[in-house]
């Protein structure tokens, strides 16, 4: 518990001064030195014990944490003499950046400490806490801990005027070595050996750590050695220390070793790289991307170069970035194109060479014009409802109840219009994709046929209609190929060579036949129309 006045002039104690500190909550005279905040450091000083002596600056081996406004200090005795808990600092903000410097003063001396319990100074180990509060009234962050011994006599009563020797508990000395030297491989067994020495008995344990990161529990210090052998060292350039921490109420300082660089290495690591083209089907228009992916294991690499080439001719060279590298080509002519990436590798991963994609570049043919044709199916009938385009309407069992079978309707009228010199021709093809529903349902889009029909056509054209394409009836989704309905492509229309010129207005009448199984919902499907 905390007992804390913001610190002034040197504090006089008396018999009821000590009353009232020791009132708001001392210490057991058992307590552990850990009793106000979590331990952070030693402290070290020389105490005196005489009635008007100006005790000399106690320091602390690190800074109080920051934020901290407010210091006390207390004594818990291991002998007789003073009431554990005494006040013995009371130290405000100004006295802070001190404490590792200039250290700050005592307020009282141990005589008049036990001269206001009406008590005799004795000799003994005398215990000291520096606690460490963010303000007057909240709880303590932190502690520095200390132990003074006191000898060369006893005093003989509340008036006595003998003088005795406080000193400091003795310092220690904490070399660090490391077996096998550095640098070693990552996973290498590796022995960190601390060695503590001091004057007084060595008693307590040693954290091995790197950096600030613990390397397992402290160790206990035996016969002044304690060590530790791990595999678990991180790759990297590390910095190595031991702290050695005393015992409980042992009459020595802590002291932390000089650091010692060590060097981890990690072998470079196999690779695999894969590679990748986009678009699937590329013409002599398109730019194709490759792509080559870079793992190692489960991870990506994220670092070095790949180089893309085509018989053994370099195309492209990109940076590896979140475990991918891309090139986009352009003006590839028409046939195959065989590529393969390698992985350049560095110091941290090995070269890898993805295997060989062959890349197939078709003619530009032309453009494509497309509408989108959609269709509703309805609890216990089949719907189908035309997405701006065409509206199949609900689909209805036929007559022998063994096919959704939907009103034929026309496709919206399709225009095409030829100004080309030389009376070449044309033809209009189309095809469908398979009808998509709720979830993964599907229609096969081998059940949609139709009946092509020239609406118009301009004078000196010959425009003829395309032959009609019965549905298939009613195949599932996912059957072998039947060659029914326009799901491949089929001719809706051509012109003659030599009576093409000009525009004309083609249409065809739809209808659509699903298996009586089809999940109730909308789909939808599109329709593809090029001219060649």
């Amino acid at each position: 518990m905390k007992r804390s006045t913001f610190r002034g002039a040197a504090l006089v104690v008396t018999a009821a001064t000590l009353t009232a500190l020791t009132a708001v909550g001392a210490s057991p005279a058992s307590a552990a030195p850990n009793e106000y905040a979590p331990s952070i450091g030693t402290a070290t000083g020389t105490l005196t014990t005489t009635d008007t002596g100006i005790p000399v600056a106690v320091r602390t081996s690190a800074p109080c944490p920051a934020g901290t406004t407010t210091i006390n200090g207390f004594f818990e005795s291991t002998a007789a003499g003073i009431a554990p808990g005494a006040l013995v600092i009371s130290a405000n903000q100004t006295d802070v950046g001190n404490l590792t410097t200039s250290g700050i003063p005592l307020d009282n001396n141990l005589k008049g400490l036990a001269q206001a319990a009406g008590k005799v100074l004795v000799n003994g180990v005398y215990d000291v806490q520096i606690v460490c509060y963010p303000d007057a009234f909240s709880a303590p962050t932190a502690q520095f801990d200390a132990s003074f011994t006191v000898s060369g006599g006893v005093g003989t009563g509340a008036g006595t005027t003998a003088v005795w020797a406080v000193a400091a508990a003795p310092s220690s000395t904490t070399v660090l070595s490391v077996s096998p030297a550095g640098p070693q491989a990552l996973g290498t067994s590796v022995t960190l050996s601390a060695t503590v020495t001091s004057s007084a008995a060595v008693s307590g344990t040693v954290q091995f750590r790197s950096g600030t990161t613990a390397l397992g529990a402290p160790v206990a210090v035996t016969g002044g050695a304690a060590s530790l052998t791990t595999t678990a060292l991180p790759a990297g350039t590390l910095s190595l220390t031991a702290e050695f921490v005393p015992a409980a109420g042992a009459n020595i300082s802590g002291s932390t070793s000089a650091a010692v660089p060590f060097t981890i290495t990690a072998p470079a690591q196999a690779t695999t790289t894969t590679l990748s083209s986009s678009p699937a089907a590329p013409t002599t228009a398109d730019a194709v991307t490759l792509s080559a992916a870079v793992t190692v294991g489960s991870g990506t690499v994220n670092s070095g170069t790949v180089v893309f080439s085509e018989g053994g001719t370099t195309v492209g060279t990109a940076a590896v970035t979140n475990g991918t590298a891309s090139i986009s080509l352009t003006g590839l002519t028409a046939g195959g194109h065989t590529y393969t990436a390698v992985y350049q590798g560095n110091a941290a991963f090995l070269t890898s060479t993805s295997a060989a994609v062959t890349v197939t570049v078709t003619q530009f043919a032309g453009v494509s014009a497309t509408e989108t044709i959609t269709a509703t199916v309805g609890a216990g009938a089949l719907t189908i409802t035309a997405g701006g385009a065409v509206d199949l309407g609900t689909l209805a069992l036929n007559s022998g109840n063994t096919l959704l079978v939907s009103t034929p309707k026309d496709l919206a009228p399709v225009t095409v219009t030829d100004t080309r010199a030389g009376q070449l021709g044309w033809t209009v093809n189309g095809s469908v994709t398979d009808f998509t529903g709720p979830g993964t349902a599907k229609i096969n889009g081998e059940n949609l046929g139709w009946t092509p029909r020239v609406i118009s056509a301009g004078a000196g054209q010959t425009v003829t209609a395309g032959p009609a394409v019965a549905p298939a009836n009613g195949v599932a989704p996912g059957a072998a190929a039947t060659g029914a309905g326009i799901k491949a492509s089929k001719v809706l229309a051509t012109a003659a060579n030599g009576a093409s010129i000009g525009t004309a207005q083609l249409t065809a009448a739809l209808l659509l036949q699903a298996p009586t199984s089809t999940t109730a919902g909308s789909y939808s499907t599109t329709l593809t129309l090029t001219a060649l």
